[in-house]
C-alpha cells in the first residue's frame, strides 16, 4: 500500500495530535508517528528517529534495538513492539539517501510504513 497525498495531509495532522497526547495501551489511542532519516550508519543499533512520552510509557521509531539494520515500533519494556522481526526487511539506504518512516497505531493495529508503503504490520498485544 502507498500512502498518497490525501493520507499524508491527515497523518501530518495526526502527529501533531500524538506529540501532545498520551503513549497509553489501549484501542482507541490512534496515532501516526513520521520521521524523514538519513541513516549515517546502518549498523548501529537502538536509535530513536522520533519518540513522544507520557510519564513512563513512550512509542517511538526505532532503528536495530532488537534486530540489527531493522525498523521497528519502540515502546517501554517492547510494550506495543513487534515479536519476531526476522522476517523484516532489512534497511538498505546508504548514507545518503532520505527514508520516510511511519508507524500508526490503530486500533488494535500497528503498521510501519517505508518511504510511503506498507512494510509490515502486527496486532497490538498489551
Amino acid at each position: 500500500m502507498k500512502l498518497g497525498t490525501n493520507l499524508m495531509k491527515t497523518l501530518l495532522p495526526a502527529l501533531a495530535m500524538s506529540v501532545i497526547g498520551s503513549a497509553a495501551c489501549t484501542a482507541g489511542t490512534d496515532k501516526t508517528l513520521v520521521s524523514w532519516v538519513c541513516l549515517a550508519n546502518t549498523a548501529q543499533q537502538g536509535g530513536s528517529a522520533l519518540t513522544i512520552q507520557s510519564d513512563d510509557r513512550f512509542d517511538g521509531i526505532v532503528f536495530g534495538e532488537r534486530v540489527a539494520g531493522k525498523w521497528m515500533a519502540g515502546s517501554e519494556g517492547f510494550a506495543r513492539t513487534q515479536g519476531d522481526q526476522q522476517a523484516n526487511a532489512v534497511e538498505k539506504a546508504d548514507n545518503t539517501a532520505l527514508v520516510q518512516m511511519a508507524i500508526v497505531y490503530k486500533g488494535n493495529q500497528i503498521s510501519i510504513y517505508r518511504n510511503g508503503e506498507g512494510a509490515f504490520n502486527f496486532p497490538l498485544i498489551c
